[in-house]
């Protein structure tokens, strides 16, 4: 898993808070084996640091299907971003 969260984010403390959220929620779908096999870049848009933990878990959870219905054979990257813009995620499986 890699994190592509960018100074438009906000000062590092910003970002590694978002960064330890997103930790939290891969584990607990990973723990629920809803995590797709592969690798995963995740980012996130600024407007996601003023999501509540909730929020946040809520906006993952609706991108997980698009992530676990990702082409294996392909090689391409599925990309989706939640209707709040709130972040994005991509998978890829090699």
């Amino acid at each position: 898993v890699a994190f592509a969260l960018g100074r438009a984010l906000g000062p590092a403390v910003t970002r590694n808070r978002l960064r330890r959220r997103l930790r939290a929620l891969l584990r607990e779908a990973d723990a629920n084996r809803e995590l797709p096999g592969g690798m995963l870049l995740l980012g996130a848009k600024p407007s996601a640091i003023e999501l509540t933990f909730d929020a946040l878990r809520l906006e993952f959870r609706s991108m997980l299907p698009a992530l676990t219905s990702a082409p294996a054979s392909t090689g391409t990257t599925p990309t989706r971003t939640p209707a709040t813009s709130s972040s994005s995620a991509a998978a890829s499986r090699p």
